[in-house]
């Protein structure tokens, strides 16, 4: 078989899909159509380049929906898995835009947030200095301090996913979502059961290197993650696409899966 020599890459991977592909060929043609929105959304967004908010907000929706496509590519090949990661990575993303939309002084937070990742990458580097070769000789000790000088007296925030979820009014979204999706994307024993088939007793009696379909409850996060990133840039533009929004909701809960 072609799926056996070439997997995913090969042509029968399309075959196998096909059926699936039909039996939710209403979810597909939401999810496309969902895509079209976004990226009219996107091209009717007049960006003012002096507007932290609003320059943020643009790229980090573009990230969104990038994501989210390729979040929909690998599920039509039976990746599974990998949807699972990308999903938790939009969720990364929406996140923040979100906060903006509530507040767009928090586009100028995230923005500064880079001094502190800087400063731990600095740390790294100082602790490990062998490793890094020539990139350790352009630090030093001074850098570093001089760094966290501007951090305490700019006194920028520490941006954890976790509280900003919660700030966002997405805890729901970070317990049982992301929290499941990191499962595959640290790849944890958990993670690995759905490459191995077991009988009765547990005893592993066959690998199983896929196809495997994404799980309606996860794809259902992916689409609404979408549909909040709209909503954010939506509020932040004032593109007044409230109705519309509402409208790719109210398909999303009639489809079941």
């Amino acid at each position: 078989m072609d799926f056996d020599l070439m997997s995913f890459l090969g042509k029968q991977i399309d075959e196998l899909m096909e059926p699936i592909l039909e039996q939710n060929a209403d979810w597909y043609k939401l999810m496309y159509e969902l895509n079209q929105f976004a990226n009219n959304l996107r091209i009717r967004m007049a960006i003012n380049q002096d507007n932290l908010a609003e320059v943020v907000t643009a790229a980090l929706l573009i990230k969104a929906t990038n994501t989210f496509q390729s979040v929909i590519l690998l599920s039509r090949k039976g990746l599974a898995a990998d949807c699972g990661t990308l999903t938790r990575s939009l969720l990364e993303t929406v996140i923040p835009l979100k906060l903006i939309a509530q507040e767009q002084g928090f586009a100028w937070d995230f923005v500064r947030y880079e001094k502190r990742k800087r400063q731990k990458l600095i740390n790294v580097i100082l602790k490990d200095s062998d490793t890094f070769g020539e990139i350790a000789n352009q630090v030093s000790e001074g850098i570093r301090d001089s760094l966290k000088k501007e951090i305490e007296e700019e006194n920028i925030p520490e941006l954890k996913i976790e509280d900003l979820a919660k700030k966002a009014g997405m805890t729901t979204f970070y317990q049982l979502a992301y929290r499941q999706l990191s499962e595959d994307a640290h790849t944890t024993i958990w993670s690995l059961n759905r490459y191995l088939n077991t009988d009765q007793e547990g005893n592993v009696t066959e690998l199983d290197n896929g196809p495997q379909i994404f799980g309606a409850a996860d794809f259902r996060t992916a689409a609404y993650c979408i549909l909040i990133a709209l909503d954010s840039a939506n509020e932040i533009f004032k593109l007044e696409s409230d109705s519309e929004l509402k409208g790719f909701e109210t398909r999303l809960l009639a489809i079941h899966l």
